[in-house]
């Protein structure tokens, strides 16, 4: 349990800094309170951009994971394994998709103010975000199955790093 389990405790931390660290580095960025004002207008478009992982991919995991792990023939797992991924993509892309077209009138009926309706620019990025978040999901599956999880402190650390990297890009911009 060990060998298996020790892997996913940075695994944990990496994925709570993919899904937290870009506020904080919004306030470290940004001057004054001009950073706290941006994350909050950064944070209602969150909020409206993870509407489809809210909805569809973090109830599905909780029900998919165990279900294909009670699977005993690698073979049927495979092929499970990549027909429901292919329409886990289709259904949470097509989502996405409603998201990204009607984020901007989300975010219009309930910003309340107008310095807030800047946080339409972020729904289409963070949305697309969470595709490739539930694609990873996904994919970990045929790791976790192998009991190789150590693969997994890698691509999460890597997947850190270019956020990190592209927020300290994008942020200023």
């Amino acid at each position: 349990v060990l060998v298996y389990g020790a892997p996913l405790v940075p695994v944990g931390v990496f994925q709570l800094g993919l899904h937290s660290l870009d506020r904080r580095l919004i306030e470290a960025v940004s001057t004054g309170d001009q950073g706290l004002d941006l994350a909050g207008i950064y944070g209602l478009g969150y909020k409206v951009a993870m509407m489809a992982n809210v909805i569809c991919t973090a109830p599905f995991l909780q029900i998919w994971q165990p279900t294909v792990f009670a699977v005993e023939d690698p073979a049927e797992r495979r092929r499970l394994v990549r027909r429901v991924t292919t329409w886990l993509v289709v259904a949470l892309g097509a989502l996405t998709l409603g998201l990204i077209c009607g984020g901007r009138q989300v975010i219009d009926l309930i910003a309340g103010k107008e310095d807030y309706l800047l946080a339409r620019r972020v729904v289409p990025w963070v949305a697309i975000g969470y595709v490739f978040w539930a694609l990873y999901n996904s994919a970990q599956i045929p790791l976790l199955l192998a009991r190789r999880t150590l693969p997994l402190v890698g691509i999460n650390a890597l997947a850190l790093a270019l956020s990190v990297s592209l927020n300290l890009l994008w942020i200023p911009i």
